[in-house]
Parts: C-alpha cells; sequence; structure tokens
C-alpha cells in the first residue's frame, strides 16, 4: 500500500511540474507584445538565378528527401548547383 501512495505522489508531482514546464517565476518578464514594434521586416533579396535554371533545380534537388545529416547534404547539393550555374554565366 505505501508504494502505492509513493507512485501516486510521484506522479502527481510529476504533473505538477510537466504544467509549470518553462516557467520562472523569479526570472525576468517578458516584453510587451501589445504593440506593433516586434514586427521582423525580412528584405528582400536577389535569387542569382534565370527563372529556367531555377526551374531545373527545383527539379533535380528533392528538399523533402531523407537525410541523415538534418538537410546539410540537401542544402550543399542547393549551393553547389547556383555556384556552379553563377560562376559559369547562368549557362
Amino acid at each position: 500500500m505505501l508504494v502505492v501512495i509513493v507512485i501516486y505522489y510521484i506522479s502527481f508531482l510529476f504533473q505538477d511540474e510537466i504544467q509549470a514546464y518553462g516557467i520562472d517565476l523569479d526570472g525576468p518578464l517578458p516584453d510587451d507584445h501589445s504593440d506593433d514594434g516586434n514586427l521582423v521586416e525580412i528584405p528582400r533579396t536577389l535569387i542569382p538565378l534565370e527563372t529556367t535554371d531555377y526551374q531545373e533545380m527545383c527539379a533535380a534537388i528533392d528538399p523533402l528527401k531523407p537525410s541523415d545529416s538534418y538537410g546539410i547534404d540537401i542544402y550543399m547539393d542547393v549551393i553547389t548547383f547556383i555556384t556552379g550555374r553563377v560562376a559559369t554565366g547562368n549557362q
């Protein structure tokens, strides 16, 4: 019976910890997110590829293919493709 009570008590404490996960009562208060001052402006970037090269890259490289290196190999494939096209003058 004592084992059941201890397990219940530990389970109850664990549930409280889950509900309070990430809350630091002694930590700093969060920033005020009520105004528009927290918007992130993303600058427009130039794509160094012609439309046909971009379409060829999209057809050749599958960004959703399986990766054992968290997508780094796919990223490197894209960089290699773009670098090759830019170096040859998009030809």
